[in-house]
């Protein structure tokens, strides 16, 4: 068994648990920093490109030379030392290593063909997974009434088909002071929920993403004085009640996510969201903000998957 890179935990301790593996099953091992033809067999656990690979030179009972590089990805298992470790041991056992002989005595016997054990399946994620973060809508992406605010999001999702899930997602409260005027401005409060379709995949250790979702948004503007000139005359300023729309609209967006624990991990995402119809939010004939023309929901959240 070949030393593993010191500063490598997951090597570390892979290697150290196909050593007791490997005295489980009767077999006899030494850590060493370099091998030579001696030993019948040579393990390491290396990375390349950042992925785990097992790394095995071995001989076959008829002393012809076998070497096997098995590279385990992370949504595979590769930072998981306990199954690097039994797949290392099952390769192993597969191959039927016998002591390389300087001088064979008798005919070399028939080469054997490696019987291999087939790999375990990467671990499957739980169905569920709920999330909560932090979130921002622009109000409107280009033209008058364009604004971030900032605010909380949270959901779950649950998987129907391998890499196709179902996502629900409520965000907001919003608030934003819209532009001011001559005739005075408004304050809004937007809030969102959406349900929609994830369609899931990887690029090297990212999780990538796309959502298509249809939901309905919900915004209360609320009239103010900020810009009407203080020489007003009281009497010119008309009190404005509240207004409330609630509008249905269709989104989409892209992601990525990453897992930094086997169930657990963070994601960003950006949805634009499209209001039918886009909504104007207007002061005695000025456009002081508006929605949904389009707007652009910014996600980051913390994931957990269950059960």
């Amino acid at each position: 068994m070949l030393r593993p890179a010191a500063d490598d935990r997951v090597l570390v301790e892979a290697a150290a648990r196909a050593r007791l593996e490997l005295g489980a099953a009767g077999l006899t091992s030494a850590s060493v920093d370099t091998a030579g033809d001696a030993y019948p067999a040579r393990l390491a656990f290396v990375r390349e490109d950042g992925v785990a690979t097992i790394d095995l030179l071995g001989t076959l009972a008829d002393g012809s030379p076998l070497e096997r590089r098995v590279p385990v990805p992370r949504g595979a298992g590769g930072d998981d030392p306990a199954l690097l470790a039994l797949r290392a041991v099952e390769i192993l056992r597969g191959m039927r290593l016998a002591s390389r002989r300087p001088t064979p005595v008798v005919a070399a016997a028939p080469a054997e063909i490696a019987a291999e054990t087939p790999p375990p399946p990467p671990p499957k994620r739980p169905p569920f997974r709920a999330f909560a973060g932090l979130a921002a809508l622009e109000g409107r992406v280009v033209g008058s009434g364009a604004g971030v605010a900032p605010s909380v999001a949270a959901g779950i999702a649950a998987s129907v088909v391998p890499h196709v899930a179902i996502e629900l997602t409520v965000a907001g409260p919003f608030f934003r002071d819209l532009a001011p005027t001559t005739a005075g401005s408004a304050h809004t409060r937007e809030e969102l929920g959406l349900v929609g379709v994830v369609v899931e995949g990887t690029l090297g250790r990212t999780d990538v993403r796309a959502r298509i979702a249809t939901g309905m948004h919900h915004l209360v503007a609320a009239y103010d004085a900020r810009g009407m000139p203080p020489s007003t005359p009281p009497q010119t300023i008309h009190v404005r009640a509240d207004q409330f729309f609630w509008t249905p609209f269709v989104a989409a967006g892209v992601g990525a996510s990453r897992a930094f624990w086997r169930n657990a991990g963070l994601s960003i995402e950006a949805d634009a969201v499209i209001l039918q119809p886009a909504i104007d939010v207007v002061v005695d004939g000025h456009v002081v903000g508006g929605a949904g023309a389009p707007s652009l929901l910014e996600i980051v959240d913390f994931w957990a998957a269950f059960p």
